[in-house]
């Protein structure tokens, strides 16, 4: 078996104003994939929530939220999975907001193969948040309990003056990295992985971006379909 990896690349409808959102194009190589739908907003306090995301062969769930509001406009996160039972053929994927949407939105789907029946790792530090002024965008202390995960960095960055899309955290690898200088405000996103072999202990990854003056982030991770043999007074457990 095989770990954690994108399949295919990234669909991304940045830097839109309305609500919803509809995000097109979401093709698969393979069944079972782990479908991840991020989400960036920047508005003023509070950040508008996402309300819903659906596609007529997903359901979603929501995995975590992070709102950062110590700078004005507020910058938030989220991210919402689904399981695809088959493989998906140009999926249409809808993201919902209640009242109020935000001044600025990006919204990116990638898919991921090999990802093990409990989907995310267990850990209590997961997922991680982080946030706050002036980046870089750090999110500190992930740890993992398993090994051969798929760690993920999720940011948006008020990019606010400054030109070109944000850079990965060392060592790792973007799936969406965008920026917008259209009009204001100006938003730098930016999500990346980092495949690992072995359990990890407080680990920190930190984006940065031009002028970057404001962000909002999260770290997860992804477990592999890897099968691990377990010593047991009985015989031997296999998971």
């Amino acid at each position: 078996m095989a770990s954690p990896s994108p399949d295919g690349v990234a669909v991304v409808s940045p830097n839109n104003t309305g609500s919803p959102i509809v995000l097109g194009g979401l093709t698969t190589s393979v069944p079972n994939d782990m479908i991840l739908v991020l989400v960036g907003t920047m508005a003023n306090a509070p950040v508008p929530v996402v309300t819903s995301v659906s596609s007529a062969n997903l359901s979603f769930t929501l995995r975590a939220r992070h709102e950062d509001d110590s700078l004005s406009p507020g910058a938030a996160v989220e991210e919402w999975w689904a399981r695809a039972s088959g493989t998906l053929s140009s999926e249409v994927i809808t993201v919902s907001f209640g009242s109020g949407a935000p001044a600025g939105i990006v919204v990116a789907a990638q898919a991921f193969q090999n990802v093990s029946s409990t989907k995310f790792d267990p850990n209590v530090s997961l997922p991680a948040p982080g946030g706050g002024g002036f980046p870089p965008a750090t999110v500190a202390g992930m740890s993992t309990t398993l090994a051969d995960d798929l760690l993920l960095y999720i940011a948006l960055i008020n990019n606010s003056g400054g030109s070109g899309a944000p850079t990965a955290p060392s060592g790792w690898t973007n799936f969406v990295s965008t920026n917008n200088f259209a009009s204001a405000p100006i938003l730098g996103f930016v999500a990346s992985y980092l495949s690992v072999s072995s359990t990890q202990s407080s680990l920190s990854a930190t984006a940065t971006a031009p002028n970057g003056n404001h962000y909002a982030a999260i770290g997860d991770a992804l477990t592999s379909d890897v099968f691990t043999v377990i010593p047991h007074s009985q015989g031997m457990i296999v998971g």
